[in-house]
């Protein structure tokens, strides 16, 4: 199966800039909106984000961007709609590509080209002999290439792994087993949080079960009423299809699951 899509505009005035897919969004039949995917610019750098209704029906699928106007226009984007007619209806293959802006009545082919490239691949993480030895290490050192690392883990998910927030200037690259050099800028060693969950989860007052993968809090936080509904309620939101490959190793869940164990008992076992 196709994991992502790249879909580079080859006239116009998108000219040489790609529009980014996650080919699962095109699986399943229906209609889902609020959506979102990246663009890169014509050096390959990512210009911004792009937000659209989307319908799927069998091998076409229709992107509106209309429906997020002012927004995508202040992103810098054309605003239109997209038609994507595909080979089949399982590997998503396109074959047509039809566009219209806001100011035309019919679609018009567009000169596009198509590429079907895989996620970058990793060695597996190992967690580190501290976190192995369960000593949380909660001093901020600089972290070096934590730009790139925050990138990858925002087109890893998009949105928050816990609350599903998608404003991404309150989102943060946290990392499992904690940062002591860029190598620990691993996909596998990263989830993408809101920043006041980013500093309970460095400060052991926040947790998610390796096996189950839901989201557990210390007494003092579960009982704040700003986290009682994330608390045991939510699952871990897994990564986007395309970079399915990029979650979150189960080996340093466990390890810090561990941790916080220590500090405020195996809170799994109690009923809520």
């Amino acid at each position: 199966m196709i994991p992502a899509i790249h879909i580079k505009w080859l006239d116009g005035v998108a000219k040489d800039y790609v529009d980014v897919f996650d080919n699962g969004e095109f699986l399943r039949n229906g209609e889902f909106n609020g959506l979102w995917h990246y663009v890169l610019d014509p050096n390959g750098q990512t210009y911004g984000r792009a937000r659209f209704n989307l319908k799927v029906e069998d091998t076409e699928a229709l992107l509106d961007y209309t429906a997020f106007r002012e927004l995508n226009n202040e992103a810098g984007m054309e605003v239109g709609e997209t038609k994507i007619e595909f080979k089949n209806r399982d590997d998503k293959m396109i074959s047509r590509v039809f566009w219209r802006n806001s100011k035309e009545h019919a679609f018009r082919p567009a000169n596009v080209s198509c590429t079907y490239p895989k996620p970058q691949t990793f060695p597996p993480f190992e967690p580190s002999p501290q976190l192995k030895a369960k000593k949380a290490i909660r001093q901020m050192k600089e972290r070096e290439g934590q730009a790139e690392f925050r990138e990858l883990l925002l087109k890893t998910y998009g949105s928050c792994c816990i609350s599903g927030c998608a404003v991404e200037q309150v989102l943060d690259a946290a990392h499992i087993d904690p940062f002591q050099g860029k190598e620990f800028n691993h996909p596998q060693n990263g989830l993408l949080l809101r920043k006041d969950l980013h500093a309970l989860f460095d400060n052991n007052l926040m947790a998610i079960h390796p096996g189950t993968l839901k989201v557990y809090f210390a007494p003092e936080v579960a009982s704040d009423s700003n986290y009682q509904s994330l608390n045991t309620g939510v699952t871990l939101q897994a990564p986007r299809l395309c970079y399915s490959s990029y979650s979150p190793s189960k080996t340093l869940l466990e390890c810090r699951w561990n941790i916080f164990s220590e500090e405020h008992g195996d809170v799994s076992l109690v009923s809520t």
